[in-house]
C-alpha cells in the first residue's frame, strides 16, 4: 500500500479571460425540467474532476484548440449542458432554461512540470482546485448557474490537465465519464460520439392522479351505515382535544417548509457516504493524440456536510498499485490525525 503523504507545494496558476463555449450548430431553445431525483438537495452540488495527461514527444500539437472545437461539437449533442440551472419560483423546483449563454471554458498555464507535483497524485485539495473552473454558487438564490464548466491548464513539461466541473443535480457518474469520453473522441477527430445522449427526464417527475375514483357497480344515491361501528351513547370528547385551527396551522408550515425547499443543518453531520467509482466508465477511451490519463483525481464538494469516501481505480505512476485500490477519504480535520496515524500502522504490517 503506497504512502501518499507529502508537504503542500505551491502552485501558481496564471488564467486567461473567461470564454463562453457555444454550440456549433443550431440546438433547440427551451426549458427543460429536471426529474424528481434530480431535484433531492443532496444531488445539487458540484462535484469537480481534474485529468492528468503526459507530455507526447510524438505529439507536440496545442490541446486547447482541439479540446476548444470538440467542446463546441458537444453541445450539438448534449445542449442541456450549455443552459444554465436554476428553481422555479413557483415550486421551487429545478429546470434548464437557455439564453445562448454557452459553456465557461478557462485556459491557464503553470511554470511547473507535473512531475515536480507527482501529477497531482497528493496534491492538497485546496491546492488543486486550481486546476478546475472557478465556481461560486449560491444554492439558496435564485440565481442561475452553469451546469457544466472546463479549464485546461497547461504546464512547462508539455503536460496538461483537464478540469471539470459537473452538477450532481443534471448527471451522475455514468453520465460525467459518457460526457469526457464523448469530448475526447470529438477532439480525436471524430464526426460524432459514440453514445449520443437521450433527455427524457420529463418521463421521470412524480404526478398525482387528478382523476376521480370510479366506484364500481351502478348509480349510488347514498352510502349509510346502518349498524355504527361505535354507538353515538359511548363517544365522549377528548378532554385534552387540541385547539380549533391547531392542526391546520401545523399542516401550512410543513407545506411552507416544502414549498421554500428548507435546508435543515446537523442532519447530515453522522453521515458517511461510501461510493466506488472503479466501474463507472472513467478509465479508458480518452485518448486523443496525449494517451490516456496517468491520473484522475475527484475534488469533493468542500462545503457538503456528508463526509466522503471513494474507491477508485489507482493511478498509473506506480507500477507496484496495478490491481490495487485508491482511497479518497474526508473526514472531520480533527479525525484525520487519529485515521492517518491507524492506516500508516496498517502500512507497517502489509508492506
Amino acid at each position: 500500500m503506497a504512502n501518499q503523504t507529502k508537504p503542500i507545494l505551491p502552485l501558481l496558476v496564471n488564467k486567461k479571460p473567461l470564454e463562453l463555449i457555444k454550440p456549433s450548430k443550431h440546438t433547440p431553445s427551451e426549458t427543460l425540467s429536471l426529474s424528481t431525483l434530480d431535484n433531492d438537495l443532496f444531488n445539487e452540488v458540484m462535484y469537480a474532476t481534474i485529468y492528468v495527461f503526459k507530455a507526447n514527444e510524438k505529439n507536440q500539437n496545442d490541446p486547447v484548440p482541439l479540446l476548444r472545437k470538440a467542446l463546441s461539437e458537444l453541445l450539438v449533442y448534449y445542449y442541456p449542458l450549455s443552459g444554465k440551472l436554476m428553481r422555479r419560483e413557483s415550486d421551487r423546483k429545478l429546470q434548464l432554461v437557455f439564453g445562448g449563454e454557452g459553456v465557461p471554458f478557462e485556459v491557464a498555464t503553470a511554470a511547473l512540470n507535473l512531475s515536480s507535483l507527482n501529477y497531482i497524485e497528493n496534491l492538497d485539495d485546496q491546492v488543486a482546485l486550481r486546476l478546475v473552473p472557478d465556481i461560486e454558487i449560491d444554492y439558496d438564490s435564485n440565481i442561475s448557474y452553469h451546469p457544466l464548466a472546463l479549464q485546461v491548464t497547461k504546464f512547462a513539461c508539455g503536460g496538461f490537465t483537464i478540469g471539470t466541473a459537473l452538477t450532481h443535480a443534471v448527471c451522475d457518474g455514468f453520465g460525467v465519464a459518457q460526457i469526457i469520453h464523448a469530448l475526447t473522441e470529438l477532439a480525436a477527430g471524430k464526426s460524432e460520439p459514440t453514445v449520443k445522449p437521450v433527455w427524457q427526464r420529463e418521463r421521470l417527475v412524480g404526478q398525482f392522479d387528478d382523476e376521480a375514483a370510479k366506484m364500481p357497480g351502478g348509480h349510488i344515491t347514498s352510502l349509510l351505515a346502518t349498524s355504527p361501528y361505535i354507538p353515538a351513547s359511548e363517544m365522549k370528547a377528548k378532554k385534552t382535544a387540541y385547539d380549533k385551527g391547531y392542526l391546520e396551522e401545523e399542516l401550512k408550515n410543513t407545506e411552507r417548509l416544502m414549498r421554500d425547499d428548507a435546508k435543515f443543518e446537523g442532519v447530515s453531520d453522522g453521515l458517511l457516504f461510501l461510493t466506488d467509482w472503479r466501474n463507472i466508465g472513467w478509465f479508458g477511451s480518452m485518448d486523443f493524440g496525449w494517451n490516456e490519463p496517468v491520473n484522475l483525481r475527484p475534488l469533493t464538494e468542500q462545503k457538503s456536510a456528508v463526509h466522503i469516501g471513494m474507491i477508485l481505480k489507482p493511478s498509473q505512476l506506480d507500477p507496484s498499485m496495478e490491481g490495487g485500490v485508491k482511497v479518497i477519504m474526508t473526514l472531520p480535520r480533527v479525525a484525520m490525525v487519529d485515521f492517518k496515524r491507524e492506516m500508516d500502522a496498517m502500512n507497517k504490517l502489509y508492506s
